[in-house]
């Protein structure tokens, strides 16, 4: 995966925005070079990370998963078979197709790498703000601040992101609880 943004989809009201968001869903946007990791992949990690038995709350927090043609939509729903093994394993975490997905606004996007001293730098390297958004290196800091990845991955990648090693490991390393894995609790990110 090399680049993320947050946004919103899966309703009717055009263009919302976070105070106005219509019958939308709160969504994670993701782009990926198949090479390195195939959409299975991906699918397979987004069944992980929650528990699908779990029935919507709200149509802005539910957990869902869209796709964009016949083929992703055919491994989706493959993937959710094999977890409904057993009639108490029913899932409850729509697929659905993706229509429009509207980038939520700029203080959402990297909302853990924004909210970082090493905020000043990346404005440095990205004077337009969607060069931000967009770039593969502000996504995987924004992971790692927020305490996904491991230790192993954070040290063969972190030379690649432009930074002074001193400053990425200042950052990363505030947010690791005594010695374990980076944890998002300590800086008040979200989701985002």
């Amino acid at each position: 995966m090399y680049r993320t943004r947050v946004g919103y989809t899966g309703g009717r009201k055009k263009f919302p925005t976070y105070d106005s968001l219509g019958n939308h869903t709160e969504a994670l946007q993701i782009d990926f070079e198949p090479t390195q990791i195939s959409f299975a992949d991906i699918v397979d990690i987004f069944w992980k990370t929650h528990d699908p038995r779990c029935g919507i709350r709200s149509s802005q927090y539910m957990t869902a998963i869209w796709f964009h043609d016949d083929t992703q939509r055919d491994i989706i729903n493959a993937a959710k078979e094999s977890i409904e093994v057993l009639p108490s394993e029913k899932v409850q975490t729509p697929v659905m197709p993706l229509d429009v997905f509207y980038p939520a606004e700029d203080y959402h996007q990297k909302y853990c790498l924004q909210n970082s001293p090493l905020r000043s730098h990346f404005r440095a390297m990205y004077p337009k703000f969607d060069d931000f958004k967009n770039s593969t290196a502000a996504a995987r800091l924004n992971g790692f601040i927020a305490g996904e990845g491991s230790s192993q991955l954070y040290d063969e990648e972190h030379q690649n992101y432009g930074f002074q090693t001193e400053d990425l490991n200042r950052v990363i390393r505030l947010r690791e609880p005594s010695g374990g894995a980076a944890s998002c609790s300590n800086t008040g990110c979200t989701s985002d």
